[in-house]
């Protein structure tokens, strides 16, 4: 865990700092939400709601961290392979994210497009990147379709298209 406050604080430095102490409880709460081995690639700032929302993407997700000064939090996971689209916009020097996710749209306003900029790119360099590792559902279609053309010449036996298709689904 500490390894991992280290990561978020070193990242944390490409934000500004009015953003840093705007988001302090976010940041601090940010190591328990992520996986051991879930490296932090990009952060950010904005409103989210009401309150300040800081977004982080890593390897496999876009999380959004709400820490309330009251006391509450609230984390909010995006998986890449739920996210359908991200739109994004600026003006005057501020932009907004807008998340589009298995029917559910979260929209996060007021980033500062020297910190929306890279995130973006960075999300978006995650996204192709995790897109291109994960077999689409064609490819397991075409490999289903081989194997049955395999086994109906013969080339393989009840038994072992049976144990080549288990393991292409599981």
């Amino acid at each position: 865990m500490a390894d991992k406050s280290f990561e978020i604080e070193e990242k944390a430095k490409s934000l500004s700092l009015v953003n840093r102490l705007f988001a302090r409880k976010s940041l601090k709460g940010l190591a328990s939400a992520l996986a051991d081995d879930e490296p932090v690639v990009a952060l950010a700032v904005g409103t989210y709601g009401n309150w300040a929302g800081l977004l982080c993407c890593t390897d496999r997700q876009l999380l959004i961290l709400q820490k309330r000064m009251l006391g509450g939090a609230r984390v909010e996971r995006f998986p890449f392979e739920k996210i359908s689209s991200v739109e994004h916009g600026a003006l005057l020097g501020f932009g907004k994210l807008t998340i589009n996710a298995g029917g559910h749209r979260s929209t996060i306003t007021q980033i500062a497009t020297a910190e929306l900029n890279p995130f973006l790119e960075a999300l978006e360099a995650q996204r192709a990147r995790y897109a291109h590792a994960t077999p689409s559902s064609a490819t397991y279609v075409e490999q289903l379709e081989r194997l049955a053309k395999l086994h109906d010449a013969g080339a393989l036996s009840a038994e072992e298209f049976v144990a080549a298709k288990s393991r292409l689904l599981v």
